[in-house]
């Protein structure tokens, strides 16, 4: 079993675990959670995104950047759906997201930089 097969394994496990949980818990006590661990933490979103790059990293030794882009767009899709159910929670956040650019510099640094990356990949 290589790298990919072991993250999608992980993948796989992690989404069978919330289903699990979401069908167990009560939502009063899923929220508590939510809150304790990610309310006012500048640390998780750092955490993900060096997850993000050993990630990359090893599925770049299988992938192609356009192979992982493509992938990204059925994961992107697949959270628009779910996003869009609620959506007037969703125009709240998008509001609160678009105020407040300031914190936003580095994810878009890195957005760009990818998009530009995927498109020299195809047409050079």
């Amino acid at each position: 079993m290589g790298f990919v097969e072991i993250i999608a394994g992980i993948f796989a496990v992690i989404i069978l675990v919330k289903m699990v949980q979401f069908l167990i818990f009560k939502p009063k006590q899923m929220i508590k959670w939510i809150d304790k661990k990610f309310k006012d933490n500048r640390v998780v979103p750092y955490f993900f995104l060096v997850l993000a790059i050993v990630i990359g990293y090893f599925l770049l030794q299988t992938m192609s950047i356009v192979q992982i882009a493509a992938a990204g767009f059925l994961v992107a899709c697949l959270y628009g759906f779910s996003f869009l159910l609620y959506p007037n929670e969703y125009i709240q956040f998008a509001k609160k997201v678009i105020s407040n650019r300031k914190n936003l510099w580095l994810l878009m640094g890195i957005w760009t930089a990818f998009a530009v990356w995927v498109l020299y990949a195809i047409f050079v």
